[in-house]
């Protein structure tokens, strides 16, 4: 599991890891977690949302020449969601 994953399920208060890396849940089964994951989604929204906000996107102004507004926007999206997916670990 990821690390930053880890962090935000323990955060949230969702999961608990052992020492030897299990995962534990802290409830029985009838209880209302909603609030957890909720905690847990805007956490993950949070770091996604930083990572769009700090990130440095370098690009070759050549490749840019003669591109339009909508093909730039997309070579951005595009390149987030690859930094994205690599600070979780997701392949």
């Amino acid at each position: 599991m990821n690390e930053k994953i880890k962090e935000f399920a323990k955060k949230s208060g969702i999961a608990y890891f052992s020492t030897y890396g299990s995962v534990t849940s802290p409830w029985r089964e009838d209880t209302d977690i909603g609030d957890y994951v909720e905690e847990f989604a805007e956490l993950i929204v949070k770091e996604c949302i930083n990572i769009c906000e700090n990130s440095c996107i370098a690009f070759d102004l050549e490749q840019w020449n003669g591109s339009t507004k909508k093909e730039m926007t997309a070579l951005t999206a595009i390149t987030l969601a690859k930094i994205i997916k690599n600070h979780f670990g997701v392949k």
